[in-house]
Protein backbone atom coordinates (compact mmCIF):
# COMPACT_ATOMS: atom_id res chain seq x y z
CA UNK A 1 0.00 0.00 0.00
CA UNK A 2 2.71 2.18 0.24
CA UNK A 3 2.73 5.36 -2.17
CA UNK A 4 -1.07 4.98 -2.63
CA UNK A 5 -3.42 7.89 -1.47
CA UNK A 6 -6.23 7.91 0.73
CA UNK A 7 -8.82 8.28 -1.96
CA UNK A 8 -11.80 9.21 -0.13
CA UNK A 9 -13.03 10.98 2.90
CA UNK A 10 -16.37 11.27 4.48
CA UNK A 11 -15.96 13.74 7.33
CA UNK A 12 -16.68 12.82 11.14
CA UNK A 13 -17.13 9.17 9.88
CA UNK A 14 -13.87 7.60 7.24
CA UNK A 15 -11.36 7.94 5.45
CA UNK A 16 -10.93 5.04 2.87
CA UNK A 17 -7.17 4.59 1.10
CA UNK A 18 -5.86 2.06 -1.81
CA UNK A 19 -5.60 1.73 -4.89
CA UNK A 20 -7.57 3.94 -7.34
CA UNK A 21 -11.20 4.14 -7.14
CA UNK A 22 -11.76 5.25 -11.21
CA UNK A 23 -11.26 1.13 -12.80
CA UNK A 24 -13.33 -1.33 -10.64
CA UNK A 25 -11.01 -3.84 -13.23
CA UNK A 26 -8.52 -3.02 -11.10
CA UNK A 27 -9.38 -3.84 -7.70
CA UNK A 28 -8.66 -7.34 -5.99
CA UNK A 29 -11.86 -8.90 -4.19
CA UNK A 30 -10.86 -11.66 -1.75
CA UNK A 31 -11.94 -14.44 -1.40
CA UNK A 32 -13.49 -14.63 1.97
CA UNK A 33 -16.88 -15.84 2.91
CA UNK A 34 -19.15 -13.22 3.08
CA UNK A 35 -19.10 -10.66 6.03
CA UNK A 36 -16.50 -12.44 8.82
CA UNK A 37 -17.20 -10.80 11.88
CA UNK A 38 -14.03 -11.36 14.76
CA UNK A 39 -15.38 -11.55 18.01
CA UNK A 40 -14.37 -8.69 20.19
CA UNK A 41 -13.79 -5.88 17.50
CA UNK A 42 -16.64 -3.19 16.84
CA UNK A 43 -16.50 -0.37 14.55
CA UNK A 44 -14.91 2.90 16.77
CA UNK A 45 -12.27 5.68 16.28
CA UNK A 46 -9.15 4.07 14.99
CA UNK A 47 -10.95 0.70 13.97
CA UNK A 48 -9.25 -0.36 10.72
CA UNK A 49 -11.74 -1.91 8.23
CA UNK A 50 -11.91 -3.66 4.86
CA UNK A 51 -13.82 -1.84 2.24
CA UNK A 52 -15.96 -3.48 0.04
CA UNK A 53 -18.84 -2.58 -2.56
CA UNK A 54 -22.00 -1.73 -1.81
CA UNK A 55 -25.04 -4.70 -0.82
CA UNK A 56 -26.83 -3.85 -4.29
CA UNK A 57 -23.51 -4.44 -6.00
CA UNK A 58 -22.23 -6.90 -3.89
CA UNK A 59 -24.49 -8.93 -1.97
CA UNK A 60 -21.84 -11.71 -0.74
CA UNK A 61 -20.79 -8.67 0.47
CA UNK A 62 -16.70 -10.16 -0.31
CA UNK A 63 -13.89 -7.09 0.56
CA UNK A 64 -12.19 -5.23 -1.70
CA UNK A 65 -8.62 -6.52 -1.47
CA UNK A 66 -6.81 -2.72 -2.28
CA UNK A 67 -9.21 -0.90 -0.47
CA UNK A 68 -9.68 -0.15 3.64
CA UNK A 69 -10.89 2.43 6.08
CA UNK A 70 -10.06 4.35 9.29
CA UNK A 71 -13.15 5.26 11.45
CA UNK A 72 -12.03 9.20 12.26
CA UNK A 73 -15.65 9.45 14.12
CA UNK A 74 -18.34 7.25 14.67
CA UNK A 75 -21.86 7.52 15.86
CA UNK A 76 -23.49 4.58 17.08
CA UNK A 77 -25.70 4.18 14.28
CA UNK A 78 -23.45 3.89 11.47
CA UNK A 79 -21.37 1.89 14.27
CA UNK A 80 -24.28 -0.74 14.15
CA UNK A 81 -24.47 -0.67 10.37
CA UNK A 82 -20.53 -1.08 10.16
CA UNK A 83 -20.70 -3.92 12.75
CA UNK A 84 -23.18 -6.08 11.24
CA UNK A 85 -21.44 -5.96 7.34
CA UNK A 86 -17.89 -5.02 7.48
CA UNK A 87 -14.77 -7.18 8.57
CA UNK A 88 -12.49 -5.11 11.13
CA UNK A 89 -8.83 -6.45 10.89
CA UNK A 90 -7.15 -3.98 13.06
CA UNK A 91 -7.20 -0.67 15.34
CA UNK A 92 -5.11 2.26 15.01
CA UNK A 93 -4.05 2.92 18.42
CA UNK A 94 -1.84 5.86 18.46
CA UNK A 95 -1.75 9.26 16.71
CA UNK A 96 -5.22 9.83 16.42
CA UNK A 97 -5.63 12.99 15.64
CA UNK A 98 -3.92 12.58 12.42
CA UNK A 99 -6.89 10.49 11.67
CA UNK A 100 -9.21 13.48 12.92
CA UNK A 101 -7.08 15.87 10.82
CA UNK A 102 -7.36 13.95 7.37
CA UNK A 103 -11.46 13.66 7.69
CA UNK A 104 -10.91 17.34 7.51
CA UNK A 105 -9.32 17.36 4.19
CA UNK A 106 -11.19 19.36 1.18
CA UNK A 107 -12.73 17.10 -1.24
CA UNK A 108 -14.22 18.17 -4.65
CA UNK A 109 -18.09 20.05 -4.80
CA UNK A 110 -20.42 16.89 -4.93
CA UNK A 111 -18.27 14.42 -3.96
CA UNK A 112 -15.93 12.51 -1.16
CA UNK A 113 -12.74 12.81 -3.31
CA UNK A 114 -10.31 14.86 -1.58
CA UNK A 115 -8.99 18.04 -3.80
CA UNK A 116 -5.60 17.48 -3.40
CA UNK A 117 -3.40 13.40 -3.32
CA UNK A 118 -3.44 12.29 0.07
CA UNK A 119 0.05 9.99 -0.51
CA UNK A 120 0.64 7.53 2.38
CA UNK A 121 3.52 4.93 3.92
CA UNK A 122 2.42 2.15 6.27
CA UNK A 123 5.15 1.19 8.57
CA UNK A 124 4.10 -1.92 10.91
CA UNK A 125 5.52 -2.40 14.25
CA UNK A 126 5.69 -5.29 16.73
CA UNK A 127 4.85 -4.30 20.48
CA UNK A 128 4.14 -6.46 23.78
CA UNK A 129 1.20 -6.40 25.32
CA UNK A 130 2.98 -4.77 28.46
CA UNK A 131 3.82 -1.69 26.17
CA UNK A 132 -0.23 -1.87 24.73
CA UNK A 133 -1.43 -1.58 28.48
CA UNK A 134 1.41 0.26 29.99
CA UNK A 135 2.75 3.50 27.87
CA UNK A 136 -1.10 3.61 25.44
CA UNK A 137 -4.05 1.86 27.68
CA UNK A 138 -4.95 -0.32 25.02
CA UNK A 139 -7.12 -3.05 26.80
CA UNK A 140 -5.55 -6.44 24.51
CA UNK A 141 -8.42 -8.21 26.88
CA UNK A 142 -11.55 -6.57 25.28
CA UNK A 143 -9.73 -4.87 22.19
CA UNK A 144 -10.72 -1.42 22.87
CA UNK A 145 -9.10 1.52 23.47
CA UNK A 146 -10.46 3.63 27.15
CA UNK A 147 -13.20 6.29 25.84
CA UNK A 148 -12.25 9.71 26.97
Amino acid sequence: FDHQTFNRVVNNFVVQGGNDLDTLEMHTILEMTPYEKVNGLVHQIGALGAARLGDDENPLRMDLGDQWYICEEIDSANAARLDTGYVIFGQVISDLEVIKQLGRKPVNFNSDIPRNPIYFNIDTVTVSQTFLIDSIGYNIDTLMIPQQ
